[in-house]
């Protein structure tokens, strides 16, 4: 239910939609059309508050729409009025005109005051009230009559008053009187015909003794008939039109929409676009980005988004202009990196010459070492070398014993011959460990 309610309100906008194009190419009347159609759907979908808007909205274009002198005394908001509820109101409307009509027939205005009679006859005639039409044309044809007579200056002094033409009640009265007075004599049934006349030349002459008013009703009643089939004619060819409107209209709706969709989705794939190189510049792979951005453009481009065409331009110039801050930025850190690594170099070149220059030295001094020192430490090292080789295999309980006589012989070595504290540290770390191991 909901979703028919959105689709009716959705219909309604795009018809408010299409006034407002209408309103700016100022043909109000096709606006007030659209506007009326949204405000059918509106009461469709209960939405009386949006109805009681649209009526507002439809007044206040009435009043730009041009109105002619002979409806000069009907205010658009009558009109509008008329129109939303037409079924209600037009026998309301008809009495109202025949009111101001009456008042402007008294105070002379006759050819405003016939054009309101016509519009009157018009209401009646769509409310097939063919009694109020008669006499309406019966008061059209007497001001006539009334307005030739002024204007020969001949006022027929058993004419009836204008005051009188213009009451309904009056006419009525008339109408009967005249009916009574002026009615075929009834055939005398005494005297014999010498000569039999043609039906045809009885129906003539009968016409003819019928009074004005009743020859004018029939020829108007003839004319009505003729105008009827004119009026249903113009009414399916109007039909027709405003359902051919509709669909062009409905079609316009569905190619918009097919627009829109189109549109969507050339946006998204922009858009996606411009995610995907978000992500490479991430990554500082400028060139994708670049190559992504130009195909992001092209699209806005083609949608006539320069606006943002603009932008994207201006994100272009700045990622090159982030390429050549990174590159540089690479440059710089290679070069500290190179002399970071030659500066380490020299560090590394001047250890292992001091280490050599220290081991050159050991080996000068060992030399000057009296023989038994020499031997001891010779068998201090041949002996490490097996504690290692046994903490490979893992023999961990050998290696412990073989750690334990180096260190012996290391302390047993006088320190004014050879210094051996650095070994004694190193070989006590080992005996430590091997222990933790076991």
């Amino acid at each position: 239910m909901d979703e028919i309610k959105n689709e009716l309100i959705t219909k309604a906008e795009e018809f408010e939609k299409l006034s407002k194009i209408e309103v700016k190419r100022q043909n109000y009347e096709e606006a007030v059309s659209l506007l009326f159609q949204a405000k059918e759907i509106y009461e469709e979908a209960g939405l009386t508050g949006q109805v009681s808007i649209l009526i507002k909205k439809i007044a206040n274009l009435k009043k730009l729409i041009p109105v002619s002198p002979a409806r000069a005394d009907i205010s658009s908001e009558e009109k509008i009025k008329l129109e939303v509820n037409p079924k209600e109101n037009l026998e309301e409307k008809g009495i109202e005109l025949l009111g101001k009509a009456y008042e402007l027939a008294l105070n002379g205005e006759l050819d405003i005051a016939i054009d309101l009679y016509n519009e009157a006859y018009n209401l009646y005639k769509k409310l097939n009230h063919d009694y109020e039409c008669k006499q309406i044309l019966w008061q059209i044809n007497e001001i006539k009559e009334h307005q030739r007579w002024k204007q020969a200056g001949k006022i027929d002094v058993t004419s009836i008053p204008l005051k009188d033409i213009v009451s309904l009640s009056q006419a009525e009265k008339r109408r009967r009187k005249i009916q009574e007075t002026l009615s075929p004599l009834k055939e005398k049934t005494n005297i014999p015909h010498k000569k039999e006349i043609p039906e045809a030349a009885i129906s003539e002459k009968s016409e003819l003794k019928k009074p004005k008013l009743f020859r004018q009703i029939q020829e108007q009643e003839k004319q009505e008939q003729l105008q009827k089939s004119k009026e249903e004619q113009i009414r399916r060819e109007v039909q027709d039109i405003r359902l051919q409107k509709i669909r062009e209209k409905q079609e316009k709706l569905r190619a918009l929409q097919q627009q829109k969709n189109t549109e969507q989705e050339l946006i998204n794939q922009a858009n996606n676009y411009l995610d995907q190189a978000n992500k490479n510049l991430k990554k500082k792979t400028y060139d994708e980005a670049k190559e992504l951005y130009l195909q992001s453009i092209k699209i806005f481009a083609n949608l006539g988004w320069n606006n943002q065409v603009r932008t994207l331009k201006q994100e272009l110039r700045n990622i090159e202009i982030y390429k050549k801050e990174d590159a540089r930025k690479d440059f710089l850190e290679q070069q500290k990196k190179i002399q970071s690594e030659q500066k380490f170099e020299k560090r590394v070149s001047a250890v292992l010459n001091e280490k050599e220059r220290f081991l050159e030295k050991a080996k000068a001094d060992k030399a000057l070492l009296p023989p038994e020192i020499k031997l001891k430490l010779e068998k201090a090292e041949f002996t490490k070398e097996k504690a290692e080789k046994e903490e490979k295999i893992p023999n961990l309980e050998r290696a412990l014993a073989r750690y334990q006589y180096v260190l012996e012989l290391y302390k047993s070595i006088p320190t004014e011959f050879h210094d051996t504290s650095e070994e004694i540290i190193t070989i006590q770390k080992k005996i430590s460990e091997l222990k933790e191991k076991m």
